[in-house]
């Protein structure tokens, strides 16, 4: 049983945050340790705020949580202050060892539009977690936020110049009829994967991939191994969603299947 480390916002709805990273890691047989980023208030509809944990808080309970337990890998998801970057940052470089895989899922907006960052978040997280991260799983609004690039494959070369070592830019979000998700490396587009545009929307779809690419890695397989079957775990756990509020479905996660 690998153990993953995974810093998101708690969401009380149950399909995004914390508890789907949970639920996602424990599915493909890894245990979650999960410290919380960020305290919100949303439903399946709407997304109204969220309070940022206290830096300090967090550094500590990191800090005692890793005194006992080393993380075979690292998720990162919702980030509501540059405290929260700055204190994930000097956790990731004092207290883990090399070559741990960070997977970060740059959560911007929420699934029902709302705005979760600024420029200057959007400069912490460039400056202080890109170069530590393994994995970046990007929609294409995140990718050309984050970047300013309009060109997906320049936003990809982007990340990668900061300091990620592949970049996988999801098309979810877009009005197509096939969702397509591009993997980038140092040489630049590794491949395109295309999968069936589902009629739902999904409240927790990029904190299900993104938590799948990290248990995955975390028990050892490689990154195209690792990111082309939790493509196929994602997309079969929203298949098998369920209608629990008025919107947004909750992905089946403990259905879904690699």
């Amino acid at each position: 049983m690998k153990t993953v480390l995974t810093f998101a916002g708690l969401d009380p709805s149950g399909g995004a945050g914390l508890q789907a990273d949970i639920e996602t890691i424990a599915a493909l047989g890894g245990i979650a340790l999960p410290i919380m980023t960020a305290n919100t208030i949303q439903n399946t509809q709407s997304f109204l705020e969220s309070q940022a944990v206290d830096p300090d808080w967090l550094k500590r309970q990191s800090q005692h949580l890793l005194q006992d337990i080393t993380p075979y890998a690292i998720k990162i998801g919702l980030l509501s202050s540059i405290e929260t970057v700055d204190a994930i940052h000097k956790m990731i470089i004092d207290d883990l060892p090399d070559k741990i895989p960070v997977v970060l899922d740059p959560v911007l907006r929420s699934g029902s539009g709302t705005d979760l960052s600024n420029d200057t978040l959007i400069l912490a997280i460039n400056e202080k977690l890109l170069p530590l991260t393994t994995i970046i799983t990007p929609n294409n609004y995140e990718a050309r936020t984050l970047t300013g690039c309009d060109s997906l494959d320049e936003a990809a070369t982007k990340l990668i110049e900061a300091g990620c070592r592949f970049v996988l830019i999801t098309g979810a979000d877009e009005a197509e009829e096939q969702v397509e998700n591009r993997l980038y490396g140092q040489n630049g587009l590794i491949e395109v994967y295309r999968f069936e545009k589902l009629p739902e929307t999904y409240h927790g779809s990029g904190c299900t991939l993104s938590s799948a690419i990290a248990v995955l890695l975390g028990k050892g397989l490689n990154y195209r191994s690792a990111v082309e079957q939790a493509q196929t775990y994602t997309w079969e756990s929203l298949r098998s969603g369920h209608q629990i509020g008025k919107e947004q479905k909750h992905p089946s996660r403990i259905q879904g299947k690699l």
